[in-house]
């Protein structure tokens, strides 16, 4: 079973956001707050405690830990998940909530349906799927996971989170559905208008 208490959240910060002409996504405007401040509302009180993976000294205003990944050459969001498991596993708790920076219409309850379904299949976590799509930085992982999610970036050619799932990890996979996309992510300039369409309704 898992407690809320055991469980650290981590917000992946870390995208070199190039479809947004490199300004950081996080850092974009939805209404009178910027995203993350968004996501940061639904998502804090989810966890026990939570940190950000980026570099970005701004970052720090939001007054936790701002750690950037653990594994070098760059390697997209698996990167920031090992980075939050291995700093989860250090600091005593047993599980690893994620979430991105750039999804800020989420449900403010994800992190308790995953790890329901984790205790109903004994799985070592649990990934997100939504409209036909799994959503995998949407996710609840056991910091057990995290010396073998290590060794697969170094030693493999593994990037992609569904990869990892299939070939190294039991996880669960929770379909979440709602009546509007809220597990959409932004990218792009486009997308941000789509965000902000959504955001006025």
């Amino acid at each position: 079973m898992v407690n809320k208490n055991q469980v650290l959240g981590v917000i992946l910060a870390g995208g070199q956001s190039r479809r947004m002409n490199s300004e950081p996504k996080w850092q974009l405007m939805l209404g009178n707050q910027m995203i993350i401040q968004h996501v940061l509302r639904k998502f804090t009180p989810q966890v026990s405690e939570f940190i950000i993976n980026g570099v970005a000294p701004e970052l720090e205003q939001f007054k936790c830990p701002v750690i950037g990944d653990s594994v070098q050459g760059s390697l997209g969001p698996l990167a920031g998940i090992l980075t939050g498991l291995e700093y989860a596993e250090n600091k005593g708790f047993q599980w690893l909530a994620t979430c991105p920076c750039d999804s800020p219409f989420f449900p403010s309850d994800y992190v308790t349906i995953l790890a329901q379904a984790i205790t109903e299949e004994d799985a070592n976590g649990a990934v997100v799927k939504s409209g036909g799509r799994m959503h995998g930085v949407f996710g609840l992982w056991s910091v057990k996971l995290a010396s073998d999610l290590r060794k697969a970036l170094e030693e493999t050619d593994l990037r992609a989170i569904g990869q990892w799932i299939d070939l190294y990890a039991n996880v669960a996979t929770v379909s979440i559905e709602t009546a509007t996309d809220a597990f959409f992510n932004i990218n792009t300039p486009q997308d941000l208008e789509k965000a902000r369409h959504y955001h006025s309704l």
